[in-house]
This record gives C-alpha cells, structure tokens and sequence, in this order.
C-alpha cells in the first residue's frame, strides 16, 4: 500500500506531465511556421515535419525536411 504523500508525489507528477505534454502540442504549429520560413530562405521545400517530444531533462525537437534544391545564392 502507497503512503498519502507517494500517491501525491505521483498524482502531482503526471498533472505536471500532461501540462508539459499539452505545451508541445500548442507550440507546434507556431514552430512549424516559423522553421518553414526560415528553412524556406535557404531551400526550396518540399516537406516539412517536426516531432516534439518533452524528456525529463526537457524537449527534444526532431526536424524532418526534404528539399527540392537549396537556394543559390550570388552573395552572401
């Protein structure tokens, strides 16, 4: 049997774990944008995806994109 402050301790740990969860899924899209047009001045882009993930030490951003060509550019 789990003792008052263990089932807490656990209680408060997954609410902190889904607040942390559904912050990812907020940012996402506003992420996704701003990488789309950052990526977009260097290449031509033909797909785009990024996977959010929160870790215990914090997030890991996973970025997948596929480039027609990369932008040439004269100067620089």
């Amino acid at each position: 049997m789990t003792s008052l402050a263990e089932q807490t301790s656990m209680r408060l740990q997954n609410v902190l774990s889904r607040d942390k969860n559904q912050q990812t899924t907020n940012i996402t899209a506003a992420l996704r944008a701003d990488l789309e047009h950052l990526l977009g001045e260097y290449l031509d882009l033909k797909n785009l995806e990024l996977l959010l993930e929160s870790s215990e030490s914090g997030f890991i951003l996973t970025i997948f994109a596929r480039a027609r060509s990369i932008r040439n550019f004269k100067h620089i």
